[in-house]
Order: structure tokens, then C-alpha cells, then sequence
């Protein structure tokens, strides 16, 4: 027989210390090992599939939250150049990838050479689809590789202090995108996994406290979860509100959408804008929800004294430039519409749940996120949806300037 002792604490620290060490080091083996994958699998993907040389860096652009970015140089007959690799993360089915891919060439089609185009394979395809792993970690993966947009990328959707010239340059981009798409014809390869906003809509009250009870039963209980079960009944009560009636729907054009603007996803040279990028979640939906997206993320201020408040000058300047940027392309696109200006502030609140309902999905799908960050961002979007509510008066009146 032999007796067991109790450890005493500083034994006990002792043991915390090495175990915290070994995960350390576990974790940063981990990590290399997944570099070592996911580079290898980029030089196999480009130097097996497309006929662009030999990948010779490769450097990962970060700030995805569906989908790993690199820029990649290949070299090619002496020759260096820069292209941008994607690899899909999210599950994805085909059609989605190919709306995407065959939108961005449509655009440059039409003359838009302000976001980049995939490039094809030697089988002439603008992707190439992998399978990954086994059993249980089996997973299908679609990788593409574009053209590489130069420029610089100061801006994400919380920090969208910026130039009234850049701010001017992504209105005319924004026109110059939907005039050059207006005419796409999706052949029936919509974004199969969200329906247009106006559906999306009914199902987000559900989904939000769907999130909540899944929160709970994983036994996460923090400052975002708290403040999202105080918001539920508001939500619900805003949402049920956002309604456009069937006769005036039919007269709000419907095109392909970005269906994410915000300054992030928009490249600067200075202040001068040069391009637009990230179409993952690109779709067919009513133009009215992608303009008021990017006034509300262009123009929520996230600033301490001002949080939540929309600067409907900058809004104003904004929707103008939009407005004659279609008129000077002598676009068979119209711009903002009597009938979009009347359901504006509606599908400004469209947007606000539709940024609240990607918050909320995003720590579902990582709860082991930074929740203080997820609040903040919360808490933003909360305080956007109430001032437009007050400020609807404002709002139109600003529209009526147009």
C-alpha cells in the first residue's frame, strides 16, 4: 500500500503552469501544421489546375469571416505576378459559386473593371472543387483564384470615418456595378441558402432567440447574451413592422446585389476608390436593400458621442452621386425611385436586423469569440435601429432633397 498525499498549492501551480505550457506549445504546433496544409494545398490547387506558373509566396489576407484569402505570386516564364487566392470554408453549393463567378464576369463583360474576375482552370472552369479529410472531418471545398486588386484597404464596417471624396467614389462605383449587372440573367442560380430580405425577414425573430436558447444550452451566459434576450421582443416587434406591400414590391427593381457593402470591402488609392471586392454573398434581391445597406454602413457612426446616429448629410451626398453616376452611364437603370424613397427607412431597419442576424450567427458559430466584441458591435446595432425609428421625419425629408 501507499499513501496518497494532498498536493499543496504551489504543487498545484506547478502542475498549472506546465499544463499551460504544453497546450501552448500543442496550439502552436497546431497552427503550424495547418500552415504547412493549407500552403501546400495552394500550391497543389493553382500549379495542378490553372496554367500560371509556379507559386513561389504565398501570404494570407486576413479579416474573412466564411472564407481563407491569400495573395499568391506565381512566376511564369521570368515573369512575377500577384493574384488573389480564395478558399471557400462556409459549405457552399455549386450554383452559389457559380452565380458569383459568373456575375463578376458579366460586370467586366459590360465594361466594370473595378473588381477582380476568377480566373479559368486549364478545363476552362473559374473554380476548382477538393474533397478534404475523411469520416467525420470530410468536407467538400471550392478554391478560385482572381485577378489581385491593387490598393489599400483602410476602412472595415466599424471604422468608416473616411473623405467625402472616398465616400463619393464608392457611390459611383456601387451605380457603375448595378448598371453593368442590371441585365443578368441568373438562369436559376440564386443564393439557395438566404432567401431575398423581405422572406429573411419573417424568419430572423426565430432565429434570434433560436441563437439565445442555443447559447444558454451550451452554457454561455455573458454581457452579449444577456443583452440580446433583452432585445428579442424589440426585434420581433421592429421586424413584424417591415413590410412592403405586393403592389408597390413590383415596382422596385430587382438586381444582383454585392449584398455586403461596407467600406471594408472597398479598395483606396489615397482617398481615391479603385475597386470593390468580396461577392460570396452576392444574390438576386431588390436594389432598395443594397443601397440602404451601404448608407447604413457607410454612415452609422460608431464615434462615442455620436453612436448609432446615421449622418444623413453625408447619406444625402451619397444617394445623389449614386443617382448621377446612372444618369451620366445613361443607365436603363433608373435611379432611386418615389416608391424606394417611400420604404427607405424601412430597408434602412432591413439592413440594421440583417447586420444584427450576422452577429448573432457568427458567435453561434464560434462561442469561443470575444463576447465584449460581439456586444459591442450589438449594442451599436441596436442603438442604429432605435434612432432610425426616431428619426424617420429626418429621413424622408432628406430623400425629398434628392
Amino acid at each position: 500500500m501507499k499513501e496518497i498525499h494532498a498536493l499543496d498549492s504551489n504543487s498545484i501551480l506547478k502542475l498549472y503552469i506546465s499544463q499551460k505550457s504544453l497546450h501552448k506549445k500543442l496550439r502552436d504546433e497546431i497552427e503550424r501544421v495547418e500552415n504547412h496544409f493549407i500552403s501546400q494545398q495552394i500550391r497543389e490547387v493553382v500549379e495542378e489546375n490553372y496554367d500560371l506558373g509556379k507559386v513561389v509566396e504565398i501570404f494570407e489576407i486576413f479579416g474573412g469571416y466564411t472564407s481563407r484569402a491569400f495573395r499568391i505570386a506565381l512566376e511564369k516564364d521570368g515573369q512575377r505576378k500577384d493574384w488573389f487566392f480564395r478558399k471557400y470554408m462556409k459549405p457552399k453549393p455549386e450554383a452559389e459559386v457559380l452565380f458569383e463567378h459568373d456575375l463578376l464576369l458579366h460586370a467586366r463583360h459590360n465594361g466594370f473593371k473595378m473588381s477582380a474576375v476568377p480566373i479559368p482552370t486549364v478545363e476552362g472552369k473559374t473554380y476548382v472543387s477538393k474533397i478534404q479529410g475523411e469520416d467525420d472531418y470530410r468536407r467538400q471545398h471550392y478554391f478560385t483564384v482572381y485577378e489581385f486588386l491593387e490598393g489599400e484597404e483602410p476602412y472595415d464596417w466599424d471604422v468608416n470615418e473616411m473623405p467625402r471624396s472616398s465616400y463619393l467614389g464608392i457611390a459611383k462605383i456601387v451605380a457603375e456595378f448595378h448598371h453593368s449587372v442590371f441585365d443578368f440573367d441568373p438562369e436559376g442560380r440564386l443564393n439557395s441558402t438566404e432567401p431575398p430580405i423581405l422572406d429573411f425577414i419573417k424568419e430572423l425573430p426565430d432565429k434570434f432567440r433560436f441563437y439565445w436558447e442555443e447559447y444558454g444550452k451550451a452554457g454561455i451566459k455573458n454581457c452579449f447574451t444577456d443583452y440580446l434576450q433583452s432585445q428579442l421582443d424589440y426585434l420581433e416587434d421592429i421586424a413584424g413592422k417591415l413590410i412592403i406591400y405586393d403592389a408597390d414590391l413590383r415596382q422596385l427593381p430587382v438586381i444582383p446585389i454585392q449584398c455586403d457593402l461596407h467600406p471594408g470591402n472597398f479598395k483606396f488609392t489615397g482617398d481615391e476608390c479603385t475597386g470593390v471586392f468580396d461577392f460570396e454573398a452576392a444574390k438576386m434581391d431588390i436594389r432598395l436593400f443594397e443601397v440602404a445597406l451601404g448608407v447604413f454602413n457607410c454612415f452609422s457612426s460608431w464615434l462615442t458621442n455620436t453612436a448609432g446616429i446615421i449622418y444623413l448629410d453625408r447619406a444625402e451626398e451619397f444617394l445623389r452621386a449614386y443617382n448621377e453616376k446612372l444618369l451620366e452611364l445613361k443607365s436603363d437603370l433608373f435611379p432611386l425611385s418615389d416608391m424606394e424613397k417611400k420604404y427607405f427607412c424601412e430597408a434602412l431597419q432591413l439592413s440594421n436586423i440583417y447586420m444584427v442576424q450576422w452577429c448573432t450567427r457568427v458567435y453561434h458559430t464560434d462561442m469561443t469569440k470575444d463576447h465584449y466584441e460581439y456586444f459591442y458591435y450589438l449594442q451599436h446595432l441596436m442603438r442604429s435601429i432605435h434612432w432610425v425609428e426616431e428619426n424617420r421625419d429626418d429621413i424622408l425629408a432628406m430623400l425629398n432633397r434628392l
